[in-house]
């Protein structure tokens, strides 16, 4: 994610959660934005880099018709799914309800048609999903700054794998400064172990992963 100028931002709304515990909608330049600790979930820069993940989709002419978000947010993702990819059923998991009602109430996420919702644990409820049911699966599961461990584990990816048929794409988005950077670099060789085809894209301060079935 990436951090925001509390001075040059103006608070629209702030929310208290179990799970992020204080969220905040602010506006910037014109546009709301998601805020955790500081840093941007939804909106904003967020934006601009699953735009370059979008605009990949369309280099290689991939048109998903059924997509699965894990870490939805505020949206940000699953609106640049449907704006770009109208005839794409979405699924978007999100384990905080207060991120998903920002999201419905101040960044247009009620436009997204064909938006399936489940609220809970990613980790558990990807097991109770159809495999080889999803071309396009993203991932942008964060607690703050921070990626649930669980995530990196072989066990997860190769059960997140399943989901994907034959010709599936995954994309995963990482931090990839300071700290993060290391942290990022040794979960994609994990990455390498499991999809045949790896490729990345640098994004301002995060990097996309992409991992193809083929």
């Amino acid at each position: 994610m990436i951090s925001l100028n509390p001075f040059t931002s103006k608070r629209i709304v702030t929310v208290l959660s179990s799970f992020n515990k204080k969220i905040e909608v602010v506006e910037f330049l014109g546009q709301k934005r998601l805020v955790v600790d500081g840093l941007l979930q939804s909106g904003g820069l967020v934006e601009a880099i699953w735009k370059k993940g979008v605009a990949k989709l369309k280099q290689i002419k991939f048109k998903p018709k059924k997509v699965l978000i894990l870490g939805l947010g505020g949206g940000t993702a699953a609106s640049l799914v449907f704006k770009n990819f109208p005839q794409a059923e979405i699924t978007g998991i999100e384990i905080d309800k207060e991120m998903v009602k920002l999201g419905f109430e101040y960044l247009g996420m009620k436009e997204v048609r064909n938006l399936k919702v489940l609220l809970g644990n990613g980790l558990s409820l990807i097991k109770k999903l159809k495999p080889k049911d999803y071309d396009l699966v993203l991932v942008d599961m964060y607690k703050g700054k921070n990626i649930p461990e669980q995530i990196k584990n072989k066990s997860f990816l190769q059960t997140l794998q399943k989901l994907g048929c034959k010709d599936s794409v995954f994309v995963f988005n990482l931090l990839f400064y300071g700290q993060e950077r290391e942290k990022s670099e040794k979960f994609i060789m994990q990455l390498d172990k499991i999809f045949p085809k790896v490729e990345l894209i640098r994004t301002w301060s995060n990097l996309l992963v992409f991992g193809f079935k083929n």
